[in-house]
């Protein structure tokens, strides 16, 4: 067990909130080139609701990195923010590897999921070294 407040992971959280915000402004202001970056120049479309889906989902990945840097102020609080954080790092991971693997991906798209599937075992390891430190309830975990 540790001190809910280790600066280690304090920091973490800065990180990883930071790594979010700046994939998500970088997928949101750039679109097209993210698109193309992680499946290439053929699926740079210009179709009105993918452009609209991929930017939402950009949107959202902003969101929890917003989440994220909220963790690293109180780390006592908003372990079910890590908990779902960690729930789609590990689905994206998992989806991006096999849209990689059939063909549908790039290798951009494989190693940016490599560094989610990082911060998945980073939470991983934080939600269990930190169980005993939080009053347990269905809202901290």
């Amino acid at each position: 067990m540790i001190a809910i407040n280790d600066t280690f992971y304090s920091r973490m959280f800065a990180l990883a909130g930071l790594w979010n915000v700046c994939i998500g402004l970088t997928g949101l202001v750039f679109a097209d080139f993210s698109v193309a970056l992680f499946f290439g120049r053929t699926a740079v479309t210009g179709d009105f609701l993918g452009g609209l889906s991929f930017r939402l989902f950009m949107v959202a990945i902003i969101t929890f990195g917003i989440g994220y840097c909220l963790v690293s102020r109180d780390l006592g609080l908003n372990r079910g923010l890590v908990s779902l954080g960690l729930a789609c790092k590990m689905i994206l991971f998992v989806m991006f590897m096999y849209y990689y693997f059939t063909g549908r991906a790039t290798i951009m798209a494989a190693l940016t999921v490599a560094g989610d599937l990082a911060w998945s075992v980073l939470f991983m390891v934080f939600l269990f070294r930190t169980r005993d430190s939080v009053k347990h309830d269905i809202i901290t975990g």
